[in-house]
């Protein structure tokens, strides 16, 4: 009920659109910065493709997804 009157809310449904556009203009800035880095590399793209079948597939929620890929991330700088 109550986040039903925000739907409604003109201001809010705007400030959200204009919220959306911010954060897909921060990942285009991410994904263009870690191109020009020649970060990518094949473990990145297993990452990539398991995160990507985790979300999409069996509906992990994204801040596992992160979590899981940041532990592994740490793990693998440690050696």
């Amino acid at each position: 009920k109550y986040l039903n009157s925000f739907r409604e809310n003109r201001l809010m449904v705007n400030s959200l659109a204009g919220v959306k556009v911010v954060v897909v203009a921060l990942i285009l800035v991410s994904a263009q910065r870690i191109l020009a880095n020649d970060v990518l590399n094949w473990f990145a793209v297993f990452i990539f493709g398991a995160s990507f079948l985790l979300s999409f597939r069996y509906k992990i929620s994204p801040v596992y997804i992160i979590l899981g890929s940041i532990s592994i991330g740490l793990l693998i700088n440690q050696f």
